[in-house]
């Protein structure tokens, strides 16, 4: 169907351009690292929404939750251990 796919695909460069508007608001009000380059991070996820859909890397989590916990961890939390 393609309106279907055509409306999913303006629904998604719609809510990435959201998405990115609340990170520059949140920048300026201090609630985000001030020396974060917002373009290269909207880059990264963006590669990151492909990598992701790949079979071997979907297949080393027991699922989505799985997978975006393995990815918070990663990414926000980083890799090395740290005292709680």
């Amino acid at each position: 169907y393609p309106a279907v796919q055509a409306y999913h695909k303006e629904l998604s460069r719609k809510s990435i351009e959201d998405f990115k508007i609340f990170m520059y608001r949140e920048r300026e009000r201090g609630n985000i690292n001030s020396r974060l380059n917002i373009e290269l991070l909207m880059a990264l996820l963006n590669e990151l929404a492909g990598i992701i859909q790949k079979p071997e890397i979907r297949n080393t989590c027991k699922g989505n939750l799985d997978l975006i916990s393995q990815l918070n961890e990663i990414l926000i939390y980083g890799i090395f251990s740290r005292e709680q």
